[in-house]
């Protein structure tokens, strides 16, 4: 704010400083603007200036994380048709479907630093994170590309979108069997319990829902997007952090407390597993206000309703698939309990939905992988 102390020719002298080998600005008009406008040219030109002195680059970005491929903007724009291809928008940028020179599909997610700061942040937050990661159930990506006020990751494209759209959009014929929704569940539970207890560091992903879960070909789920997420240090198990994350996946105690843990994930995680049993989105709103799905699911559950609180558009499940599907309701109350101690650990989690797809005879054999141990709930919520 110290720009209002200067006088009208050190403002010129200022913006013609930074504004060097930029046409877009002229120092002779500044003065004729109001404070406000001042400030926001200011801002914007203390980006470019920043990076400057940063030398944001692929180059430089490559050297610290090399296990990830640079793409030059030629290479996207030809995989993207010269970024026509455009699939999806989100808090940090564009995102294309393209096909690579080497012929692998791809989905390219763009932004531009001088438009959007918030979203060069998170893009940076998730080249640091990925990193780490390695895992069939995480987004995998591929490369990226860094240069001046342009930025781009590289993924590998999922064909059957995001979780969300297949909920409450496209119902494939497919995703429309109880026994593949536990499947996708105990597919994403896996990804988060990588992320708590095996990848180096310990990751929290702060954005757990179902727009940020994909489904490749053949309806592997993966956990992506990675803007916000938190590397844990070793021995650390919580640390107080500002608020984000997104309204109705939002864990309660970390919104009233700022303590974030891995538990604020199982919460986020519990939501998603509402939405899979009822079809419900997870805010709903009407001509009686706004109604988020916890308050309408989870009390249907507790009081043994579970036929009202199930997907309308999804067949009745037979009696030995309503085992399985109980199971499921049981543990997404569990997940979004209030108190984070109460809620159980990804790796219980994990076993829990391993015994419920193991009421599908077609499954019996499959998904044999073993979590660490995981004592039975002490909440019994359904007959």
């Amino acid at each position: 704010m110290a720009i209002f102390h200067y006088s009208g020719k050190c403002v010129v002298a200022i913006v013609r400083k930074l504004t060097k080998g930029y046409r877009h600005f002229s120092g002779k008009c500044v003065c004729h603007f109001s404070g406000k406008c001042v400030m926001a040219i200011m801002r914007k030109l203390t980006q470019c200036l920043c990076l400057r002195h940063k030398g944001f680059d692929s180059d430089m970005l490559l050297k610290e994380y090399s296990v990830f491929k640079k793409y030059s903007k030629a290479e996207l724009g030809r995989a993207t048709n010269d970024f026509r291809d455009e699939i999806g928008r989100g808090s940090a940028g564009s995102v294309y479907r393209g096909k690579l020179d080497d012929g692998r599909e791809v989905a390219i997610k763009w932004t531009n630093v001088l438009e959007d700061s918030w979203g060069y942040d998170m893009l940076i937050s998730e080249i640091k994170t990925l990193c780490h990661v390695s895992h069939k159930n995480v987004i995998r990506l591929l490369g990226f590309h860094a240069r001046r006020s342009e930025c781009a990751l590289v993924y590998e494209y999922m064909n059957n979108g995001s979780l969300y759209s297949q909920i409450h959009a496209i119902r494939s014929s497919s995703f429309m069997l109880w026994n593949a929704r536990i499947k996708v569940a105990l597919d994403v539970a896996r990804g988060i319990e990588y992320l708590h207890e095996f990848a180096s560091p310990r990751i929290v992903h702060r954005d757990i829902k179902s727009t940020n879960i994909l489904l490749d070909e053949n309806w592997t789920a993966k956990v992506s997007d990675f803007g916000l997420s938190k590397l844990l240090s070793e021995g650390v198990d919580e640390f107080k952090y500002q608020i984000a994350g997104t309204l109705g996946y939002l864990d309660p105690e970390y919104f009233h407390t700022q303590i974030l843990t891995t538990k604020s994930d199982v919460y986020s995680y519990g939501v998603v597993l509402l939405e899979l049993l009822s079809g419900c989105k997870v805010l709903d709103r009407s001509e009686d206000g706004e109604r988020l799905i916890v308050n309408t699911i989870v009390p249907c559950i507790l009081q043994g309703n579970i036929g009202q609180a199930l997907d309308p558009y999804m067949p009745n499940p037979a009696p030995f698939e309503m085992i399985g599907v109980r199971d499921m309701a049981n543990l997404a109350v569990d997940c979004v309990r209030f108190r984070a101690v109460d809620r159980p650990s990804m790796s219980c989690v994990v076993d829990r939905l391993r015994s419920a797809l193991a009421q599908f005879p077609s499954e019996m054999s499959a998904n044999t992988e073993t979590s660490k141990s995981c004592n039975s709930s002490p909440y019994t919520h359904l007959p």
